[in-house]
């Protein structure tokens, strides 16, 4: 019974040094994000809106993000196409104390409003060209690379290059961000 109750207390203690060397408290990160960028997709280009929340468990980034995506149209009366996402990603990458660098992937939905055809009919006291709006959702696969430089122990700034395949509007881009949380 003795060798037993010490193999039991020595197995507890194993598993308890054993997790603490896997799950150390000083690797874990955890930041909310926000930025502003540009996007294209082939067919019309724009302003992105970015905000993320983020989570660094030894080296591997957890991360949920959401864009929000609008068309820029400076030369004519064409509707603009606006596009929201929201995905779930995952990623590795090196984490120093004052920099990452970090490729993660993912899935999610996209959703929004894309403009369609040419309408031979106008709404009453309509000028100009008429193009119908269809209205779209998908599963889609984000896809990003953060670089964030972090001077502080709560604030980074960094740079981020996106894209997110989905079966409606592919699209990538480029924008600049903010950190702010334990980012050391």
């Amino acid at each position: 019974m003795r060798k037993i109750m010490f193999f039991v207390i020595g197995f507890v203690f194993l598993g308890l040094t054993g997790h603490s060397q896997v799950d150390d408290p000083k690797d874990h990160k955890l930041w909310l994000d926000a930025g502003v960028g540009l996007f294209g997709n082939g067919k019309a280009g724009g302003l992105d809106l970015n905000f993320g929340l983020n989570l660094i468990l030894n080296k591997t980034q957890f991360k949920l993000s959401t864009k929000l995506l609008e068309e820029l149209d400076l030369f004519g009366p064409k509707p603009s196409e606006k596009y929201s996402s929201v995905g779930i990603l995952a990623g590795r990458g090196f984490s120093g104390k004052y920099a990452h660098a970090i490729f993660s992937g993912g899935i999610g939905i996209t959703w929004g409003s894309m403009r369609g055809d040419l309408s031979a009919s106008q709404p009453p006291g309509w000028a100009g060209p008429y193009y119908k709006k269809e209205l779209f959702s998908s599963v889609s696969i984000p896809l990003e690379i953060d670089l964030m430089f972090k001077p502080f122990k709560f604030l980074g700034v960094g740079f981020s290059i996106f894209g997110d395949l989905n079966f409606k509007r592919s699209y990538f881009g480029y924008g600049v961000k903010i950190g702010i949380g334990k980012l050391h």
